[in-house]
């Protein structure tokens, strides 16, 4: 029994990695149809507000990301060799298909089919391939070349402290606090302009980091949040609250600053209701598996809508049916990406001393 409610646990966490990374090719499609399509009116103001359903698509993948870390190092043993086996594996599993993706990107750039508008810096570039914080626009914005690349930039700073936390054999019971008086001081530090360098200093002071430790504190007590939102009362109201939360977003009823608290409480909230009593649809783990692929390789695929609104001039059910194929061709494309290439080359640049590890799915 306990083994089949921790396949469940896991599988759910699939789930809602597939669920996130959709979201986000959502989010990117709708705003591709909103800048060439002016709907006005009321449907086109839930289409506008719907852009950002993308960053709760964002928050969900940051608390996986500080659950799934958890999950995967509280039961070793923390020293040297497990930090760096730790930092190996996730550099592994995050660079080589980024790499890819980046690179085909920068070639369709330099060949001048994609992103004529752009000029991309020598600094630019090597701070995208390498993962680093880095803005040659508003210094309120990390820009990699690869747009959805700056949620990777925070992944790995995260991946980074955590592999610190190893190495110094931090008592577990500890990484909880620990983890949030950390983020909490660079934040403070960040927004009082603590390294003089605007883009580093907004980097720092992001409150995003929360969500990865929201996701540590959802391991540490998980047992105790299962029960709690798997009684029929607390699963009704949670939903009615996602309900609620979802059309105050939606329809832009209060300003920009509270839609933002909105998302963040309908992330959490839809996270810990789909974390307990959520689908273990096989299709949404597939899904879900091949979420880091969907993530990075389905701009091509709407920046070819974007080509055709720009284009030509079609009505809106023309441009809605072919938004619905640019969703679907995504995540057909992020599905080939998972297995004809992230898979293998996750096997390439793997050591062959764990080999017999099964390779990592999903985003983050």
């Amino acid at each position: 029994m306990a083994n089949d409610i921790g396949f469940n646990k896991n599988s759910r966490i699939q789930t809602l990695r597939g669920i996130a990374a959709l979201s986000v090719v959502v989010d990117h499609t709708l705003t591709q149809f909103n800048i060439y399509y002016h709907l006005e009116g009321i449907t086109g103001g839930i289409l506008r507000n719907l852009q950002g359903i993308g960053t709760i698509g964002v928050y969900v993948f940051f608390i996986v990301s500080g659950y799934i870390m958890s999950l995967t190092t509280f039961n070793k043993t923390w020293d040297k060799k497990a930090s760096s086996v730790f930092l190996k594996k996730r550099i592994i599993r995050i660079y080589p298909i980024y790499w890819f993706w980046l690179t085909l990107l920068l070639v369709a750039w330099f060949a001048g089919l994609a992103l004529k508008q752009h000029h991309y810096s020598f600094e630019k570039i090597v701070s995208s391939y390498l993962l680093l914080p880095y803005s040659d626009e508003e210094p309120s914005k990390i820009n990699p070349v690869l747009g959805q690349g700056w949620t990777l930039i925070y992944e790995m700073f995260f991946y980074i402290f955590f592999s610190i936390l190893i190495l110094t054999n931090i008592p577990k019971r500890k990484v909880l606090i620990v983890s949030f008086l950390f983020f909490s001081l660079i934040i403070v530090l960040g927004k009082g302009s603590i390294t003089g360098i605007p883009y580093i200093d907004f980097f720092i002071s992001s409150k995003l980091f929360y969500f990865f430790v929201f996701g540590i504190f959802i391991y540490n007590y998980c047992d105790k949040i299962i029960n709690l939102f798997s009684s029929v009362i607390s699963m009704y109201l949670s939903i009615s609250i996602c309900f609620v939360l979802f059309f105050v977003i939606a329809l832009g009823i209060v300003p920009e600053e509270f839609s933002k608290v909105a998302m963040v409480f309908f992330a959490i909230i839809f996270f810990l209701v789909w974390f307990s009593k959520g689908s273990c649809n096989k299709y949404l783990v597939i899904l879900g598996d091949s979420s880091y692929s969907l993530y990075l390789c389905h701009t091509f695929i709407v920046m070819g809508f974007g080509v055709v609104c720009k284009k030509f001039d079609l009505s809106m059910m023309m441009l809605s049916i072919i938004g619905m194929l640019t969703i679907i061709l995504s995540v057909i494309a992020g599905l080939c990406s998972y297995f004809l290439l992230e898979k293998k080359l996750h096997a390439i640049f793997i050591q062959k001393k764990t080999h017999q590890i099964m390779p990592s799915k999903g985003l983050f």
